[in-house]
């Protein structure tokens, strides 16, 4: 296909950067303006951008390669441990500080729904509501609520952790995916590595007090 023919108009360069690239804001205005009165560089728009759509149509679909999911994955967990070991260690575990909650009248204590006990700690997104804290058994339960994208640091156990899954979804390193119902006991000693949630998810945890961050 022959391009048109077309006058000496100072718009015509612009023509076919905004028939193959595309101007932003007022650049692409102003063409839009100009172009309705100037019949040369109308014509030379159009061919371009239909020229342009030939080859589209022409072009085979190649299908992604088997790896790029987990490359994304690699990539969203990677972000998400930097940001979550950029977090001040301060408050990265707020349950450290908490008193201790001891049994109510007749060796039961009841923990009532509180939306408003939520704490947040200093990773964004992830936040705790204790339930009970026994120092003398260097344990602690509760909720943790972390939203879409966030993570929370490696670290090793003081003592045995076990974490059941309440909603949503929860990424152990690059090997393991919890989802709702699910449940994962680690004993004192181990290692866990970086902990994230691609949708957000809400866990039940019991944990050690003597918990050590790493990095």
């Amino acid at each position: 296909m022959k391009p048109p023919r077309s006058s000496t108009c100072s718009a015509s360069a612009a023509a076919l950067e905004h028939a193959l690239l595309g101007l932003d804001g007022a650049e692409a205005r102003a063409f839009e303006s100009h172009a309705a009165d100037c019949e040369a560089c109308a014509a030379v728009q159009d061919h371009l951008a239909r020229a342009l759509a030939e080859v589209l149509e022409g072009l085979e679909p190649v299908a992604p390669g088997r790896d790029v999911w987990s490359r994304i994955e690699e990539r969203i967990e990677d972000d998400a441990a930097s940001r979550a070991s950029a977090a001040p260690a301060g408050d990265v575990q707020p349950w450290k500080r908490w008193a201790a909650r001891s049994a109510e009248t007749g060796g039961f204590a009841v923990h009532r729904a509180d939306p408003d006990a939520w704490e947040p700690t200093s990773i964004p997104g992830i936040e705790v509501q204790p339930l009970t804290v026994q120092p003398e058994l260097r344990q602690a339960t509760m909720l943790v609520r972390m939203a879409p994208g966030t993570a929370y640091p490696p670290h090793r156990h003081g003592g045995p952790e076990e974490c059941f899954v309440l909603s949503g979804d929860l990424s152990v390193g690059t090997e393991t995916e919890l989802r709702t119902g699910d449940f994962q006991r680690a004993e004192a000693g181990s290692l866990h590595p970086v902990q994230s949630t691609r949708g957000g998810c809400l866990l039940l945890i019991q944990t050690s007090l003597d918990d050590q961050l790493i990095g």
